[in-house]
Parts: structure tokens; sequence; C-alpha cells
């Protein structure tokens, strides 16, 4: 089977399981790779480069293993849904190269059978039979055993104060998972629990203001606040009129800048994501996030509390 069939085969069939609005990313050697439409959506939101693949010139991109998480965000944090194949290589060939494999153990296990004594066959059978089963058989009854996985938005915890100021706090599945995992994640009571742990206990850490407590400060406490091992903070939004209303208020150094947000785009809204909140913060770096603005004017390295979008650029 040429390459490029078995790609759109691969491609088709986990559209057809995910959702056509889904990017796929398949695991192939020691990187992902995507294909076709998903592979101009991500090169648009994440600028990696696109190139052509095949003698059929199919739309790819390609992403090393240490770059997959900082991706997945960024596409995440853009509203797409994302789903990340485990499996690696493309399955037609994986699967050859699995049973070429097993033909070269099993005709060397022939010649030591054949140089030892024809009274070794029998063992000999049997650790051919114990190799195919090692090699073939899965335990079809675990909710962990499928190539499908993708990281899932288990909650949005509102955490505020007396005031109804504080944060949006944002949590998702620690890896990708299977859908019948991330079903299971989510009702677990451990984690329910723990959620209403934060919301209790984190304004009383901060002295039951969070209008004025800083992002960062709250990201660091959310970070060490322990709920399971299988779930992880994906965004951290301000939340509340009078918190949300500091990155709307006006910026001399902006003309035309926007002085009203809409909380359904919620754009301006100060915020940070994934890696900030699980490495640079708890490494000791501060920043700043706001939400669907203008590349240069993303992110600081301090709480700017005035407008980062002009009006013309409202996204509405």
């Amino acid at each position: 089977m040429k390459k490029e069939e078995i790609i759109r085969r691969c491609y088709g069939g986990m559209k057809e399981r995910h959702g056509v609005e889904t990017i796929i990313l398949f695991h192939v050697g020691d990187s992902f790779e995507a294909y076709f439409d998903d592979a101009e959506t991500i090169t648009r939101i994440t600028e990696v480069p696109r190139f052509k693949m095949t003698a059929a010139g199919i739309p790819a991109i390609r992403i090393s293993d240490a770059a997959l998480e900082e991706c997945r965000n960024r596409l995440l944090d853009a509203g797409c849904k994302v789903c990340v194949s485990e499996v690696r290589g493309y399955p037609a060939a994986t699967f050859s190269k699995s049973m070429k494999q097993i033909r070269k153990r099993a005709d060397e296990l022939v010649l030591i059978a054949a140089a030892i004594g024809p009274w070794t066959l029998l063992v000999v059978a049997v650790l051919i039979i114990g190799t195919l089963k090692c090699c073939l058989t899965t335990d079809s009854d675990s909710i962990d055993e499928s190539i499908n996985k993708s990281p899932g938005i288990v909650a949005h915890v509102m955490v505020l104060d007396s005031t109804d100021n504080g944060f949006r706090v944002v949590y998702a599945t620690a890896e990708p998972v299977t859908d019948e995992r991330f079903a299971e994640i989510c009702d677990r009571p451990g984690i329910l629990e723990g959620f209403e742990n934060l919301k209790r206990k984190a304004p009383e850490h901060f002295g039951g203001n969070l209008l004025e407590t800083d992002i960062c400060d709250f990201a660091l406490y959310a970070y060490r606040f322990p709920i399971d091992k299988d779930v992880r903070i994906h965004n951290i939004f301000v939340a509340g009129k009078e918190k949300m209303d500091f990155y709307v208020r006006n910026n001399p150094d902006l003309p035309g800048c926007a002085t009203w947000m809409h909380h359904g785009t919620e754009q301006g809204n100060q915020y940070l994501n994934a890696d900030d909140i699980n490495h640079c913060i708890p490494n000791g770096r501060r920043i700043y996030r706001y939400w669907k603005c203008r590349y240069l004017l993303q992110t600081s390295d301090t709480d700017e509390r005035f407008s980062h979008f002009t009006e013309e650029e409202r996204l509405y």
C-alpha cells in the first residue's frame, strides 16, 4: 500500500471517529504529523512551517515530541479540539514491521531447535506461541487500550471572593486519554471534592480579597493545591466584573483602545496558559497574558491594568 493511501485512510478514519473539526496529530517515529486541512490550521495558529509530502503533494506539518505540548496548548487556546494518536508510525507499515519481526524471531527459534535436536521442537513450539501472544494480544477490557486519545477539559472552576471577583480555573486531563477514561476522571468524587476545597480555601488564603490578588500568586497557589494526579490546570482567567474591568481601562499609548469588555469573547481579559502555570511560574518567572490581543500586546512582565486592544480589533 502506498504511503499517500495509508495517510488518506488513517486521516479519513480518524475524522470519521472524532469529527471533521478535530485536529488529528499522528505519532510518527519521534515526532507528530498532521495532514491536509489540519496542517493548514496548525500553520495558521502556531506558524509551524507546512510542507508537501509524497508525490501526491499532501499538505503536512511535523512537530517534535518536545514541542507537542506547547503546540497542543496553543491549539486548545484558539478553541480547537485536538486528538493525539499514540500509535507510532503509519498503521499498515507498523503492522507489517511487527509481522516481519515475529517471523524473524520464529526463524531464529527453529534454527536453534534444529541445532540442538528434535526433542526440543516441543519447547520451541511453546516459545513461538508465547511470542505470538505477547505481540498480538491486547486487553480489550481496559478503558485505556485505544490508539484514539486526546486531552479533555474536565471543569471550569469559579474561585470567587465575597464580592464575586476572582479567577476561573480551567482543569484538563494531564495526558491524552480515551473517551471512557475521560468520563471516569470527570466523575471521580475526589476531584469534585478538590474543586470545592479550592473554591473555599483560596479566598481564605488571600485574606478574603481576590479582587487585588495577582494572577501569578494565585496560579502558584492553585498549582500546589492537591486535586488529582490525572488532572492539571490548563488555563486561569481573571473573573468578576470589577476585576475584568481592570483590563479595559484607558491606555494612553494605544489610540482608539477598547474601554469595555464583551464577556462572551473575554477579549483583552488577563489569563495564563498551561506552560505558564505548570512550568514558568513554579520556577520563579512572572508572566501576564491578554486574551485574543495582537501579538505585540499579548504578554507583559507586570500586571498592566489597562486595555490591550482597539475597537477596530474587537472580535464581537
